[in-house]
């Protein structure tokens, strides 16, 4: 028998299994190749790429015929609409042929490879609120890393937006948009500062930052239209080489195969458990201001903290109570050559944190 013959017998026995293990291993054909090679012939090696594209092409042969009988009833139950996901910067990707799907699946592979290695997670800062001792603290070690961070993510309430809140509306507020805008942009000039170039940069708004948009959907407000400065546009965002998502209660980034990076929407006596229970798929978010992990089997939510000052008056309209549970933090990802990650909550705490053995204090 020849190869063709033995290659297409076996993948049309086993379409289903293969169709599985494709999603399963991120639609890699070396684990498919090597057990063909182990029970029917000894002529393909799965480390080559040739091999690999071959028995391939020849299921990708296979899925588009259907009038082959053991593979037609399968097809009739397989999604003709299998969707890529581009974490960066559109929602969904479909591809409408065999080449395309091949191509969507190789760019995104390479991005999330691309992304092997040490990256940092902060949110709500809460500029100009933020905790300035921590701040400072927080530069340094970023420093140090260097060349060694491949990523920082911004995960929403960057900017305080005090002047728009809700909880100030009919009084004359200590602050405005404007001054906000200008101090959060020097705070974020230090950062980019420490920053390695050419780095993925990230930045999602949350609740605060919505607040924009709230008062925009105010009918005398909405007059001013894009002369008043989104926290985008009033931060320069873009400018500084973020990619920003501003649907804050859709917005997502994906670090490796499994870690999703959101705001954060729940606000409950075990938020972690209940972003978990909610999303059913590894997540990492801020908004609570509290720190805290929940695993269940090969699934895992982080709280990370946040990075504001709450003795700043940004926040007075909350309790003393209240306050008094909110803890200083944010998280460390490292994404392997697999695409898992591994995680390290940092809390500041008695006025200096420690990673890596070193202590970091204003």
């Amino acid at each position: 028998m020849s190869l063709k013959t033995i290659v297409d017998s076996y993948l049309e026995n086993n379409f289903t299994e293969i169709q599985k293990v494709r999603k399963e291993n991120g639609f890699s054909w070396k684990p498919i190749v090597n057990q063909i090679n182990k029970d029917l012939v000894d002529k393909l090696d799965p480390e080559k790429e040739s091999d690999r594209d071959y028995v391939r092409n020849r299921f990708l042969a296979i899925r588009r015929n259907a009038n082959i009988p053991k593979v037609a009833p399968i097809l009739k139950h397989l999604s003709k609409d299998y969707s890529y996901l581009n974490t960066y910067t559109q929602k969904l990707l479909k591809y409408k042929t065999d080449e395309e799907e091949f191509k969507l699946w190789k760019e995104e592979k390479a991005r999330l490879q691309n992304q092997v290695g040490l990256h940092v997670v902060a949110g709500c800062i809460h500029f100009p609120a933020v905790n300035t001792k921590f701040y400072a603290a927080f530069l340094q070690f970023l420093s140090d890393l260097g060349s060694n961070l491949k990523g920082i993510h911004l995960i929403g309430d960057i900017i305080d937006c005090k002047s728009l809140s809700s909880h100030d509306k009919g009084q004359v507020s200590n602050t405005t948009l404007e001054k906000e805008y200008s101090t959060s942009n020097l705070y974020l000039d230090r950062l980019d500062s420490v920053l390695p170039h050419g780095i993925e940069k990230n930045y999602i708004w949350g609740n605060h930052e919505e607040r924009y948009t709230r008062i925009l959907k105010q009918v005398d407000t909405a007059k001013f239209g894009k002369a008043l400065l989104s926290p985008t546009a009033g931060c320069r965002f873009i400018e500084r080489g973020y990619t920003v998502q501003e649907d804050y209660m859709n917005a997502k980034i994906q670090l490796g195969k499994y870690l999703d990076l959101i705001h954060g929407q729940f606000v409950t006596a075990n938020s972690t458990k209940k972003h978990l229970d909610v999303y059913k798929k590894s997540i990492m978010f801020a908004h609570t201001h509290k720190m805290g992990s929940y695993f269940d089997t090969d699934k895992a939510s982080f709280n990370i903290g946040w990075m504001g000052d709450s003795n700043h008056s940004a926040f007075n309209y909350c309790s003393r109570v209240t306050k008094e549970g909110w803890q200083n933090g944010f998280a460390v990802v490292n994404i392997d050559s697999l695409g898992f990650y591994h995680v390290q909550l940092v809390q500041w705490y008695n006025g200096r944190f420690y990673f890596g053995g070193k202590e970091y204090r204003a």
